[in-house]
C-alpha cells in the first residue's frame, strides 16, 4: 500500500504516457494485497491529469521485424528496414476495461473528456489500428454502457464516437466492391527496352504489336512469332504495366511463340480480398452487444450494419460551451495540485496538441495550424 501511494506522485506527473497510465491502473485490479478503495483513490489522483494529458494515436509506432525469430525490434532508421511491422498505441480490450473501471468509480465528466478526444483522434489513427485497438475498444464500451444504470447509452458523446468511428472503419478498412470488366480491352503496356536503355527506339515493333491486341475489346488471344530472348521483355513488360494477362511460351517445330491470353485474375483478387474484409467487418459488427448498438447508432445502426457508410463529413467536435468538462477537476489533492503547477516541456507539447484538437483548452497554443495541416494531408 506504501509503494502505490509512493507511485501516485510518478504518475500523476507522466500522465502523457497514456497507454502506460490505462495499463498500469488496469493492472492495480489484478495485483494482491491491494483494496478497491486504495484503487478508487489512485483513480481520483491519476484521471484530473489525464483527462487534460490523454494522448493514444501519437504511440503508434513502426517497428523492424526479424524475418527469421518473428522478434519486434525498436530501431532508430526504421524506414530502410526490409521487415516492418505497425504497433498500435494499446490494446483495445485495455482501453475498454480502463473506461469501464473509471465509469465504475463515477468518473463520468472525466470519461466524457477522454471520449471526446479520442472521437477527435481517430482521422489520425492508421487504418491498420482499427482492429487490434479501436473495434475492440468499442466493443468492449458498448457492453459496459448497457449495463450501466445512468443512461449512458442516450449520451450524444457516445452515440457520436460509435457512429464516426464504425462509419471510418467501413471507409478505410473496407474497399468498394470491385466491378467486373465492361470487356476484354487492357492497358497498354511501356516499351522496356526505350525507358531503361539509351539508343533504343521509342518502342519496338513486338510491344507495338502486343498493344493493338491490348488494346482491341473483342480479342482475347494472341500468337506471336519471335525469338526466345524477346519472351523475357515482353513479360516483363506485361508485369511492371500490371496488365491483366498471360504469356506462355511455345516451342513449335522450327520457331519459337509467345501466346497472350487476357484473363480476369486482377478482378478476381480484389473480388476476393472485398468478400474477405467485408467478411471480417460483418464478424466485427455481430460481435457487438446489438442493443446497445442499435441505441448508440440510432437510425445510422441498418446502414452501417449492411457494411454502408453513412457519409458524415468530419469527426464531431465539441462546443466552446462544453469544452470546460476537458479542464481538471478540483479533488482536493495536495499530489495533484503540486504535479500540475510545473509540467515538463513534453507534457506541455502534449497538452497543447490535445488543446488544438478540442477547440478550446489551451488558445495560446500554435499547434492548432500543425493538426489541421495533417488532417489536410490525410483527406
Amino acid at each position: 500500500m506504501n509503494i502505490l501511494y509512493a507511485i501516485v506522485p510518478v504518475l500523476v506527473s507522466n500522465t502523457e504516457f497514456t497507454p502506460f497510465i490505462m495499463v498500469f491502473l488496469n493492472a492495480l485490479f489484478d495485483t494482491p494485497g491491494i483494496t478497491e478503495a486504495a484503487i478508487r483513490s489512485t483513480f481520483q489522483e491519476v484521471l484530473p491529469r489525464l483527462r487534460v494529458q490523454y494522448n493514444l494515436e501519437n504511440w503508434s509506432r513502426e517497428a523492424a521485424e526479424d524475418d527469421i525469430t518473428k522478434k519486434i525490434i525498436l530501431v532508430p532508421g526504421i524506414e530502410y528496414c526490409p521487415y516492418t511491422v505497425h504497433l498500435s498505441p494499446i490494446e483495445g480490450q485495455e482501453l475498454a476495461k480502463f473506461i469501464s473501471h473509471a465509469i465504475h468509480f463515477g468518473h463520468y465528466e472525466d470519461v466524457i473528456s477522454i471520449i471526446r478526444k479520442f472521437t477527435n483522434e481517430l482521422d489520425y489513427f492508421s487504418s491498420e489500428d482499427f482492429v487490434p485497438t479501436i473495434i475492440p475498444f468499442l466493443q468492449g464500451l458498448a457492453s459496459t454502457l448497457s449495463t450501466d444504470k445512468n443512461g449512458l447509452l442516450a449520451n450524444s458523446d457516445y452515440q457520436k464516437l460509435f457512429t464516426y468511428a464504425l462509419d471510418s472503419y467501413l471507409g478505410r478498412c473496407i474497399e468498394k466492391e470491385p466491378a467486373p470488366p465492361s470487356d476484354w480491352s487492357r492497358p497498354k503496356i511501356s516499351c522496356l527496352n526505350s525507358e531503361r536503355w539509351s539508343g533504343y527506339p521509342r518502342s519496338c515493333t513486338t510491344c507495338d504489336d502486343i498493344n493493338k491486341f491490348l488494346e482491341d475489346s473483342q480479342r482475347t488471344s494472341f500468337e506471336l512469332q519471335t525469338g526466345k530472348d524477346n519472351h523475357r521483355h515482353i513479360t516483363s513488360g506485361l508485369l511492371e504495366s500490371e496488365v491483366d494477362c498471360a504469356a506462355k511460351s511455345i516451342k513449335p517445330d522450327r520457331f519459337w511463340k509467345i501466346r497472350l491470353d487476357k484473363t480476369t485474375k486482377q478482378y478476381e483478387e480484389a473480388k476476393r480480398k472485398w468478400g474477405a474484409e467485408s467478411k471480417a467487418a460483418e464478424t466485427h459488427l455481430k460481435a457487438f452487444d446489438q442493443n446497445a448498438l442499435k441505441e448508440l447508432l440510432g437510425n445510422n445502426y441498418d446502414a452501417i450494419m449492411a457494411l454502408k457508410k453513412v457519409r458524415l463529413p468530419s469527426a464531431p467536435v465539441p462546443s466552446a460551451s462544453t469544452e470546460a468538462l476537458a479542464q481538471p477537476l478540483q479533488s482536493g489533492s495536495a499530489n495533484v495540485a503540486t504535479h500540475m503547477e510545473t509540467p515538463s516541456a513534453s507534457t506541455q507539447e502534449n497538452v497543447g496538441r490535445n488543446a488544438a484538437m478540442s477547440h478550446g483548452i489551451d488558445p495560446t497554443d500554435d499547434s492548432e495550424n500543425e493538426v489541421a495541416s495533417k488532417r489536410q494531408r490525410l483527406a
